[in-house]
């Protein structure tokens, strides 16, 4: 999310937000000589937490938790955050004061926060045209966050992008589904940086199942446990993508499986675990995998598949890496016309060689691409 750096010796605020890609950078305002440094600071550092405050309510839609009427529950609690956006601008613009040696504060992350910018800028004794474009900056992160909820990632709402929501954007799911199904095997860089992450896992997550499919149907493993045979052969990173699976083939649809996998993600960020079962969950994992032959060394026992730290980042690269490992799956189990018989002497021309595999991969490649797309049109697009 926006983060907010002063420079001492030009006196510039700026903000900047991780996109796909790089991070972006914009000048805020210059502040004049002889300011103090201290003071800026601190102005700095409030602008950081309002940002955070405001972006978590991205991160946590109130309708993933259920009824927000229902008061002190998580719904209710996240869905007075995000209403109270034009509570904490109205703050930045006029705070809360100290009276009489006491000073009201706000239960309310987002409002608080908003009141905090707000007194430190009022600290700093520069007038009105400071509240000015504070407020101003305060508006260009909201309407960035009312862009990504809607599915736009253009501009600053491109650091979505970096973030792990919990839901999805059926915006996002949509265009990232349409993507994978014109080329499933070579959209994967344009997801990682292009799309909101757990829309696109949404997306890959579907594609997965019927890649694992009609893997299956060749290579005669359970299409739960593909990965696993394909990991024998590539080495990658396998106990997510095969978790997923497993949760959908247990009834769960690909939504429910990734909203899943990050609730359980977010609750070890934050020290705890989602609820009991999401112990059991792990045991139940690991077993599987002991089963389907993944040996001790290669077992990581984990409170959650993904990295807490980017879970939906994690959770989409893996998935891709889990697309790409069935297509080598499914590629041992085609016949080849052209396989030279194993007494054959080799060709004397390296060139030569690495002509014909490439040539023979490419049209496995478009073979397994049209099977795959086929599948997916199908199954239709997950909802």
């Amino acid at each position: 999310m926006s983060t907010f750096a002063f420079d001492p010796e030009s006196r510039i605020l700026t903000a900047a937000w991780p996109t796909g890609r790089a991070r972006r950078v914009s000048m805020v305002t210059a502040f004049p000589e002889g300011c103090d440094v201290a003071a800026v600071d601190t102005l700095t550092v409030a602008l950081d937490g309002l940002a955070e405050a405001m972006w978590e309510t991205y991160v946590h839609p109130a309708a993933q938790y259920g009824d927000p009427d229902e008061v002190n529950s998580d719904a209710w609690h996240w869905d007075g955050e995000r209403r109270a956006f034009p509570d904490a601008l109205a703050a930045v613009r006029s705070p809360n004061l100290p009276e009489d040696g006491m000073l009201t504060v706000s239960y309310c992350r987002v409002e608080e926060s908003g009141h905090r910018v707000g007194r430190f800028v009022q600290a700093l004794g520069l007038g009105e045209d400071l509240i000015f474009v504070i407020a101003r900056e305060v508006e260009r992160e909201q309407a960035a966050i009312e862009a990504a909820e809607a599915g736009d990632l253009s501009g600053r709402a491109a650091q979505a992008v970096a973030l792990s929501r919990i839901g999805a954007s059926p915006t996002q799911i949509h265009v990232a589904w349409n993507a994978l199904l014109a080329d499933p095997l070579g959209c994967h860089e344009e997801l990682l940086t292009g799309y909101e992450p757990s829309a696109a896992s949404v997306a890959a997550a579907s594609c997965l199942r019927c890649a694992a499919q009609i893997t299956a149907e060749v290579s005669g493993d359970d299409w739960t446990d593909v990965l696993v045979e394909s990991n024998n052969i590539e080495a990658f990173p396998v106990l997510t993508p095969t978790a997923v699976l497993a949760l959908i083939d247990q009834g769960a649809t690909e939504r429910e499986a990734v909203t899943r996998l990050l609730v359980e993600a977010h609750a070890v960020s934050e020290g705890h675990l989602s609820d009991l079962e999401q112990l059991a969950a792990v045991v139940e994992q690991t077993r599987h995998l002991q089963q389907a032959g993944v040996g001790e060394e290669h077992l990581d026992l984990r409170l959650t598949v993904l990295d807490p730290r980017r879970p939906a980042r994690d959770l989409l690269e893996d998935l891709l890496t889990g697309i790409d490992g069935c297509f080598t799956l499914w590629r041992e189990h085609q016949d080849d016309p052209d396989r030279q018989d194993d007494a054959a002497e080799p060709s004397e021309d390296d060139s030569d060689d690495d002509r014909k595999w490439s040539e023979k991969r490419e049209r496995l490649e478009e073979k397994f691409v049209g099977e795959l797309r086929t599948a997916m049109t199908t199954a239709g697009a997950p909802l």
